[in-house]
Formats: structure tokens, C-alpha cells, sequence
């Protein structure tokens, strides 16, 4: 068998080549963790859309509630409107004019 001698490492290439390892972890780690900030701030972008879409409901279902609260105030407004104007338009009739108004109310029966 044959002797091998021990070969002694160029210490420059042994920086070389730890420094080269070490710039790939670097790149390595620097890759990782650029991809994990990038899903937390669409993460962040994603709730922040999610809680404006809520509060431009919550605005919009308000609008509805004060537009339907003020078209029953309307229509109550109009109906007490048409009962006063009915009051007003409508009287008794006078007791001179009882038989006849007793007539009239025969014929719509009829």
C-alpha cells in the first residue's frame, strides 16, 4: 500500500469557501423571511379591506333605516293629512235633512 501524504489547506480558499456559505445562508434566510413579511402584509392589507367593506355596510344599512323611518313619517304625515281633510269635508247632517239623508244611505245599500 502506498503512503498518502497530508495535503495542508490553502487558508485563503477556507475563507472563500465559509464566506461563500455564509452569503447563501444569508440569501437563504433573506428569500425566507422577505416571503413570510410579504404574506403578513397582505395579511394586514386583506383585514383592513375586510373592516372597510364592514363599516361601508354598517353606513349603508343606517342610510336604509333612516330612509325607510322617514318614508313611514311621510306616509303617516299624508294619511293624518287625507283624515283632516276628510273631517273637514264631511259633517253631519243637519236634522231638517235626517229623512233624507236616510234615503241616500237606502239607495247604496240596493
Amino acid at each position: 500500500m502506498r503512503t498518502r501524504t497530508a495535503v495542508v489547506p490553502n487558508p485563503r480558499r477556507v475563507w472563500w469557501l465559509a464566506a461563500g456559505w455564509a452569503l447563501g445562508c444569508v440569501l437563504v434566510a433573506g428569500g425566507a423571511s422577505a416571503g413570510v413579511w410579504e404574506h403578513h402584509q397582505h395579511q394586514q392589507e386583506m383585514r383592513i379591506a375586510a373592516a372597510h367593506a364592514v363599516g361601508q355596510q354598517r353606513q349603508a344599512t343606517q342610510v336604509r333605516e333612516q330612509q325607510v323611518r322617514q318614508e313611514k313619517a311621510d306616509l303617516l304625515t299624508r294619511e293624518d293629512l287625507l283624515a283632516k281633510v276628510d273631517k273637514d269635508v264631511s259633517r253631519e247632517v243637519p236634522a231638517a235633512m235626517e229623512p233624507l239623508g236616510e234615503l241616500m244611505a237606502g239607495d247604496e245599500t240596493q
